[in-house]
């Protein structure tokens, strides 16, 4: 049904919507020598699984890549080599806030109530689903934050070592990618780019919240994990 449904908002000129991949970190975590986003499994790179689960999601009507700048001839040599369509890329900024920047700058040809799907490159095992379930909650709200359920028991600390608060997981949500905004909404949150370059906020939705306005969840899924740490990279070859 959603399929059908968002098929014909983007190839009927209706609302479209474009993924705006964040690759533009270098994952010191993963203890890698390389940019985790470009570590290979089976001859192909973690950001190209990425990739592919948004391609093969009909409603999405192009991808956007923030890229770190010293690896985009790389990467356009691996869409070269998988034949992607739809694919573009431009470069990083300073911050991951600033990349977001870039993303937006480079978006000019989109309409202002056109949504941006924005998903971590790291981030592999999205799946269509969630996918779907992002956008239908953006087109009502005009956002949509992949979320899931809390179901571990949380102590709130200070120092890491002593708590004396315990925070109830019933009120909880787990904040995954990927995070949807409307186009305009985003335009306007990043206008200043100074501001942006010198904020403390971690993330969109955050800088999104700061605003006044409110998030909506969507349906995440537990297996879309960020591949940060080195058991994480081996997770990922054992998957495959």
């Amino acid at each position: 049904m959603y399929s059908i449904f968002f098929c014909f908002l983007v190839l009927g000129g209706g609302m479209k919507n474009i993924a705006l991949i964040l690759a533009g970190g270098v994952g010191s975590r993963t203890g890698q020598d390389i940019p985790k986003q470009f570590i290979e499994v089976n001859r192909k790179p973690i950001i190209c699984y990425t990739m592919e689960k948004f391609l093969a999601v009909p409603e999405i009507a192009e991808i956007l890549v923030v890229c770190l700048e010293s690896w985009i001839p790389k990467l356009q040599d691996y869409i070269k080599l998988f034949d992607y369509k739809n694919v573009r890329i431009c470069k990083n900024g300073k911050t991951g806030l600033d990349s977001v920047y870039q993303g937006i700058q480079a978006l000019k040809s989109y309409d202002e109530d056109d949504l941006v799907l924005i998903h971590d490159a790291a981030r592999p095992f999205i799946d269509g689903e969630t996918i779907h379930d992002n956008i239908h909650v953006a087109q009502k709200y005009n956002c949509a934050l992949t979320a899931v359920d809390c179901v571990e028991t949380l102590a709130y600390t200070e120092n890491g070592l002593v708590s004396n608060k315990i925070i109830q997981r019933d009120y909880l949500k787990r904040i995954m990618t990927p995070q949807t905004f409307q186009l305009k909404i985003l335009r306007k949150l990043f206008s200043d780019h100074e501001k942006i370059l010198s904020s403390k906020n971690p993330s969109t939705f955050c800088l999104y919240v700061d605003a006044g306005y409110p998030v909506y969840c969507s349906k995440g899924n537990e297996r879309n994990v960020k591949i940060t740490y080195p058991e994480d990279v081996e997770y990922f070859k054992k998957f495959f």
